[in-house]
Order: C-alpha cells, then structure tokens, then sequence
C-alpha cells in the first residue's frame, strides 16, 4: 500500500473550505433583514455578532478534542485540534 502522506493535509483543507463555505452561506441567509417595525441591525453590528457566534462555535469544537480522545481512544482528535484551534482564533481576532 502506497504512503498517503499527501492526503491527510488535501482533507484538511478541503474540510476547512467547506466549513467556512458554510458558515458564509449560513450568515448571508440569516442576515440582516427587517422584522415589523423594528430596523433591520447595521451589517457591522450583525458581523461581530456572526463572528463571535462562530469564535465560539469552533471554540467549543477545539475543546471538545481532548474529552473525545480520552472517551473513544482515537488519535485523530488530537491531530485537529490546532487547526480547529487557529480557526477560532482567526475569528475571535475579527470578531
């Protein structure tokens, strides 16, 4: 069997795209849109607060790493927590 070396970071980023295709997706179909007499919240407004939703969001994610590895005894947890890691920083510093 060949070394798949090559494999492991094409899945994380192609992952990692999909997450954030959508998150986007997902924030533009809840965005800012008028309900009743109320004004629609200003797009910066609405941004940090989909921002910090999904800091926290990957946050949790990042966290849950270490209890999934000790429960199941897989490694792979492990592997994705500095990558889920960075993520949440990445949007916690735009937030």
């Amino acid at each position: 069997m060949p070394p798949q070396g090559w494999l492991t970071p094409v899945v994380g980023y192609a992952l990692g795209l999909a997450c954030t295709l959508a998150q986007v997706a997902y924030s533009l179909h809840i965005g800012p849109q008028p309900k009743g007499e109320n004004p629609p919240p200003s797009l910066a407004l609405w941004l940090a607060n989909q921002l910090g939703f999904w800091a926290l969001a990957w946050l949790v994610a990042t966290l849950a790493c270490t209890p999934l590895r000790w429960w199941t005894g897989a490694t792979w947890p492990g592997r994705w927590r500095k990558r889920l890691g960075l993520t949440a920083f990445a949007l916690a510093l735009l937030h």
